[in-house]
């Protein structure tokens, strides 16, 4: 039903986006479809709301990220978000970024945290990603022509 409303409702960069070759949609629960594939990915993204349901925090458990390790190329990224702030950070959402980071730790011994509005979480079985300096990765967005919302 969201795919549908995605199709009927999209902008140019979604129908840009469901149109690509690479692109491939499956209707199945995200976690059902992780722990059922056999592929192995560069890059996980998990683009969710924060983990307030019993819906939606099963995508945030130390299970489903060892179901994501198990995926995930052997440099492969884990890209996770979490609630944030550009200024203060109160009790409970530093609790749950912490807790975040914690959980993500448990499975992942590389993780790097990006701070802002929106707090993004790269987590990896390499340590590729801790030596990932800012000018190198604009340096590979601009060679692969790349652009980003900044």
């Amino acid at each position: 039903l969201i795919i549908e409303a995605a199709h009927s409702f999209s902008t140019p960069l979604t129908e840009f986006e469901l149109s690509n070759p690479k692109v491939a949609v499956h209707y199945i629960d995200g976690r059902l479809f992780m722990s059922r594939s056999q592929e192995h990915y560069d890059v996980i993204i998990i683009n969710l709301p924060s983990p307030s349901t019993l819906q939606l925090n099963r995508f945030y458990t130390r299970e489903f990220f060892q179901i994501a390790d198990a995926r995930l190329s052997s440099d492969g990224i884990l890209a996770i978000t979490c609630p944030g702030s550009l200024s203060y950070m109160g009790e409970e959402l530093a609790n749950l970024n912490a807790c975040v980071y914690r959980t993500l730790h448990d499975v992942f011994p590389y993780i790097r945290a990006i701070p802002g509005e929106t707090n993004l979480f790269l987590a990896s079985p390499s340590a590729k990603i801790s030596t990932a300096e800012p000018t190198l990765l604009a340096q590979r967005m601009q060679d692969r022509n790349l652009k980003g919302k900044y």
